[in-house]
């Protein structure tokens, strides 16, 4: 019974360790999330493909956003692909200001579509910002904001 006791104790530690504490469940940012989130503010192209436009817009304070039944996160900003409005695309930048999570929401053919992707985010200039894919490694682009 005492094993049982200490396991359960070992793991609920565990997994309570394993939740993000950080200031994306705040009304405020980090200094490094203010600075990333003053260049992603604009119309951005690819450099590796001038087809490949996104519109980012940041917000002045994370903003709650309900997806699911009950589940819910905070996001930083929005960003549109022109090419393709119907899904929901939010930013989340890391407290470390190292992080780019972009979480898409929707319906794609009638089906519910959540899904997180994160990248490693480096500000380039005041003007543009190179992302790297974590899954994907040799997955990178780089943005440049437009005129």
């Amino acid at each position: 019974m005492k094993k049982s006791i200490l396991l359960l104790a070992g793991l609920t530690l565990w997994l309570s360790a394993c939740v993000p504490q950080d200031s994306t469940n705040s009304n405020s940012y980090t200094q490094e999330q203010l600075a990333v989130l003053q260049v992603l503010n604009g119309t951005f192209v690819s450099d590796a493909d001038p087809n490949t436009i996104i519109i980012i817009e940041s917000y002045s304070e994370p903003k709650k956003i309900v997806f699911g039944e009950e589940k819910f996160t905070y996001v930083h900003g929005e960003m549109l692909n022109p090419d393709d409005l119907s899904l929901s695309i939010y930013f989340i930048i890391s407290d470390d200001g190292e992080t780019f999570t972009m979480f898409g929401t929707g319906f794609i053919d009638d089906e519910p579509f959540n899904k997180f992707i994160l990248y490693d985010i480096v500000i380039v200039s005041n003007s543009s910002f190179k992302t790297t894919d974590l899954i994907l490694a040799s997955c990178s682009n780089s943005f440049s904001k437009t005129s």
